[in-house]
């Protein structure tokens, strides 16, 4: 089976640099939000992992950011577009990570 560039990228690339939005408590379907990283990989894409649980279970998943996102001229544009990729089902709306200044940084915006 042909790997693609999405799975390559999150799979072969060490990850260079890290950042956390700070966000407090966040239940999802009696889940509670424990972990959402963004993470800069060595060849300058993207990648998101987020890790939500409850009492006796958790789970992981983790995102490729398209470059297609970083297409965006505005960081809003750009929020309008990962969240396509990344819903708010997943814990964090667009007025969440509008605010986070750190990440907007993280990001080159």
């Amino acid at each position: 089976m042909e790997r693609s560039y999405q799975q390559a990228a999150l799979e072969e690339n060490p990850v260079v640099a890290e950042y956390s939005p700070d966000f407090g408590c966040i239940e999802i379907n009696g889940w509670f939000l424990e972990k959402y990283m963004f993470s800069k990989l060595k060849t300058g894409d993207y990648k998101v992992n987020v890790t939500a649980g409850n009492r006796s279970t958790g789970g992981s998943r983790e995102f490729f950011i398209t470059p297609s996102c970083f297409e965006a001229k505005a960081y809003e544009e750009f929020l309008d577009r990962y969240l396509q990729i990344v819903p708010e089902t997943f814990g964090l709306s667009k007025k969440d990570l509008i605010k986070d200044t750190g990440l907007k940084h993280f990001l080159g915006y």
